[in-house]
């Protein structure tokens, strides 16, 4: 019965020896439990595969740090420390409780910039930018590190290196303000462009030059940032967005749905198109403001006079031509009425 129970003592003495010897621990530069020195424990199984397991002293408030140290079993531990001033984040770890350390601040507190901030130990603090949209901006206050995050929102961030910021939509829509693309020239149709800034994004809004009146264009202008006009008239006529170069009065021509004024000559009663009025042009729409019988008419007149075709020809062909100028309407109908008898019959 002895025999046994120092049997099972043994087991339970070799059990503890084991369980003491399970894990092996590593105090980081603060040799325990200091919180102004950040640092990393560490420890691993010794019996298992070899698997290393880290610990950062890590700030869980703006004063406040949970602080790693290695347990009796040979495992990390923690316990919490209010820090007698803030807890300073330290990218990537490990934090620390700061006291009288700001050294350097690049920029203050200016999400705009590109900065850092050093401590007396000669650790750097980028404003850096995280995967939420957040910059996280470093700066002194007094003595001590201080922290504060901005959204840059739907304008962006820029990256330089380590740091970045948000940046400026001030800056991004003062870049192209107003412009114009041809000056106050009446004869060239152009326009201004005016960028305006919508949640912090350039939008541009271009005006272009138009005729004011047949005779006067309106031309588009910058004036003070701010898009303008002037009303100028031109020699001859306006044409889309300009004046008619060479004092050119210019024609009107149907396209089918409305009429435009265009460069060029106009011809007598708008033949091919080729107005002389917008009153004309919308009456006629396309076809000549005299019939073709009317201006053979005049052709064999003309022909007559210079003794270039016998009276014996001219005069069947201009009553023809009469006939058919003062009865076309007549002589049109009673071709479809042919027409359909003739068709149907």
């Amino acid at each position: 019965m002895n025999k046994k129970i120092l049997i099972i003592f043994f087991v339970l003495l070799l059990s503890l020896v084991t369980v003491s010897a399970y894990y092996k621990c590593q105090e980081g530069a603060d040799y325990g439990k200091d919180p102004y020195i950040g640092a990393t424990t560490s420890y691993y199984d010794t019996v298992g595969p070899l698997d290393v397991q880290e610990r950062d002293d890590v700030c869980y408030s703006s004063t406040q740090i949970e602080e790693f140290f290695c347990a009796s079993d040979g495992r990390a531990d923690s316990t919490s420390y209010t820090c007698s001033g803030s807890c300073i984040i330290v990218p990537n770890g490990p934090d620390y409780c700061g006291t009288s350390s700001c050294n350097v601040d690049s920029d203050g507190n200016d999400p705009l910039n590109y900065g850092f901030v050093t401590d007396n130990y000669g650790n750097y603090f980028y404003d850096s930018y995280n995967s939420n949209g957040v910059i996280t901006e470093y700066f002194c206050v007094g003595n001590e590190i201080e922290s504060e995050t901005y959204q840059c929102g739907s304008v962006g961030f820029e990256q330089q290196g380590d740091m970045a910021r948000c940046k400026d939509p001030s800056l991004a829509c003062q870049e192209k303000s107003c412009t114009d693309s041809d000056g106050l020239n009446s004869k060239v149709a152009g326009y201004v462009t005016k960028t305006k800034c919508i949640n912090g994004q350039p939008d541009e809004i271009k005006s272009y030059d138009e005729c004011n009146t047949n005779t006067e264009v309106r031309e588009y202008k910058c004036d003070s940032g701010l898009v303008a006009y002037d009303v100028i008239p031109c020699d001859g006529a306006c044409t889309n967005g300009k004046c008619i170069s060479g004092g050119l009065t210019g024609y009107w021509e149907w396209t089918g749905t409305e009429c435009t004024l265009k460069e060029g000559p106009a011809l007598p009663f708008g033949v091919g198109n080729r107005y002389s009025s917008k009153e004309d042009c919308e009456n006629n729409q396309g076809s000549p403001s005299i019939s073709w019988a009317l201006i053979g008419l005049l052709v064999i007149g003309v022909l007559i006079i210079f003794g270039k075709i016998p009276l014996k020809v001219a005069i069947p062909i201009g009553v023809v031509l009469l006939l058919f100028y003062l009865f076309a309407g007549v002589f049109s109908t009673l071709a479809s009425v042919i027409g359909f008898f003739k068709f149907f019959g």
